[in-house]
């Protein structure tokens, strides 16, 4: 990494307090964001009840598409560092949404096959399949523009984008997971 385009400070020489100051705001909105989330999940309690299943694949939801979303944020922040004004988001982001899609339909079939095989709940894993489809697609989409969205307003995406990008994340797959659920299973 060539430091001499590095828009940001050096970590260790922030004073602690400072340091504080700009990593606690964002862990904050995500608190609010987990909370938000777990209202959410309660008004689906009776579909939850009726079929178990699904509360099992919650965190799988929303663990994939935080790890996709990780992944994509930390090639974006790297890319950024590296390429400096070189970097062209608009390629990049076109060839990372694909990546997103393409694993998307990986792991959403490779899900379907499984909780098919060991749950034999053949529709249910078509519900499964499809949500871990569309929410990863999400996570891709939102991972690069949040992250990217920091860059271009002059704060540090490393920061900000990681959390800020984590909460949209995991709030987003809840919602795409349950809306799913609801258009699906009557």
């Amino acid at each position: 990494i060539h430091k001499d385009h590095l828009e940001f400070e050096d970590t260790l020489q922030i004073p602690l307090p400072l340091s504080l100051l700009h990593r606690v705001p964002w862990l904050i909105v995500g608190l609010i964001g987990v909370i938000f989330a777990a209202a959410f999940i309660n008004k689906f309690e009776s579909v939850l009840n009726q079929h178990l299943i699904l509360a099992f694949f919650i965190p799988a939801i929303v663990y994939m598409s935080d790890a996709l979303g990780t992944q994509h944020q930390t090639l974006l922040i790297r890319d950024l560092a590296v390429f400096g004004k070189e970097f062209k988001f608009k390629k990049y982001f076109l060839k990372q949404l694909l990546i997103g899609l393409i694993i998307g339909l990986l792991l959403g079939s490779l899900v379907y096959l499984i909780v098919s095989l060991f749950w034999n709940e053949g529709y249910i894993a078509l519900v499964i399949g499809i949500s871990m489809f569309f929410t990863l697609l999400l996570s891709s989409l939102t991972s690069l523009l949040i992250t990217y969205s920091f860059k271009l307003l002059k704060q540090d995406p490393a920061l900000g984008g990681g959390p800020f990008a984590t909460i949209v994340s995991d709030v987003a797959s809840i919602i795409i997971y349950f809306i799913i659920v609801s258009i699906m299973i009557k």
